[in-house]
């Protein structure tokens, strides 16, 4: 059978300190924010250099190797 603690429960709850959890919940928003903002920094950087660089892979000239028919 599960029993709950509610003794420590309880004991724990009245030792938590309320100026520490809204210290937590204020930065808790900037860091979230911040973390957003690299994410998404990262993703436009990462997919502008995939862009650049199939834009330079189909401007290069590719070597010929054979004249062929253009019906064969």
């Amino acid at each position: 059978m599960l029993t709950i603690p509610v003794d420590r429960i309880e004991q724990r709850a009245r030792q938590a300190n309320a100026g520490r959890a809204l210290k937590t919940a204020v930065v808790a928003i900037p860091y979230a924010i911040g973390w957003a903002a690299r994410k998404t920094w990262m993703g436009l950087a990462y997919g502008w250099t995939a862009i650049a660089a199939g834009w330079e892979a189909a401007g290069e000239e590719r070597p010929v190797t054979a004249q062929r028919d253009r019906w064969s």
